[in-house]
């Protein structure tokens, strides 16, 4: 329980709708949901927790970009993160997309929130622009794997947190702090995103989807409650 709800914004999307996400792992594992959202293959028969390093060209040839390209889609990958984490500098190739902007250099848009950078709303504003530069090139896939709720949650000032548990977490009281009021900037956000593409004269789906909770999760919940 918290002072604001901060998926207000988030649930308050006109004609949105709503699921679960099963995810490979629960505390940490970015790179195991990315591998399973764009290859649409489990994780669970490979020995590893990233799995992009050992992408071969031949996994990496069936993927979600080239299934779309098939049909005349346009591909863009984006992530704001160093472009050499997780191999993404070698995969985002091999899959094929058509237009890549991995890295801090790649991004024209960078406020802060406290001691956080790359906000998600700073990444929807980079990405509504490539949109725009590849307007005319229809129909298009943008994947974003934003960066700004990325551990750890102690970076902030405790006056930063615009979010507050109402309950006693002890030490993780102000990991829980910053980490919601960086969800309520990311709900904020994504409506933002929806308002936008509401005004334009075309029809696009917006997907989101989370890719594991805070590594602090399993000192709150029970482990047969992940």
């Amino acid at each position: 329980e918290t002072d604001v709800d901060y998926l207000e914004a988030f649930y308050s999307v006109p004609g949105a709708v709503y699921g679960k996400c099963v995810i490979p792992s629960v505390g940490g594992g970015t790179n195991n949901s990315e591998f399973e959202l764009l290859m649409s293959k489990s994780m669970y028969l490979l020995n590893s927790s990233a799995p992009f390093q050992f992408i071969s060209p031949a996994i990496a040839g069936r993927n979600a970009a080239a299934f779309l390209e098939e049909y005349g889609y346009v591909t863009t990958a984006m992530h704001c993160g160093g472009a050499s984490n997780y191999s993404r500098n070698r995969v985002y190739p091999l899959m094929g997309f058509d237009h890549i902007y991995l890295g801090p250099g790649q991004y024209a848009y960078v406020n802060h929130y406290g001691n956080r950078s790359w906000l998600d709303a700073d990444n929807y504003r980079d990405l509504e622009e490539h949109w725009t530069e590849h307007e005319d090139k229809s129909p298009q896939f943008l994947y974003l794997l934003t960066y700004q709720n990325h551990g750890g949650y102690e970076q902030n000032e405790t006056s930063y947190d615009q979010v507050h548990c109402t309950g006693d977490f002890g030490s993780l009281t102000d990991d829980m702090d910053e980490y919601l009021t960086s969800v309520k900037l990311s709900s904020d956000a994504f409506k933002e995103l929806t308002e936008y593409y509401s005004n334009v004269d075309r029809n696009v789906i917006i997907c989101m989807v989370g890719d594991h909770a805070p590594s602090f999760i399993s000192e709150l919940t029970p482990k047969e409650g992940l």
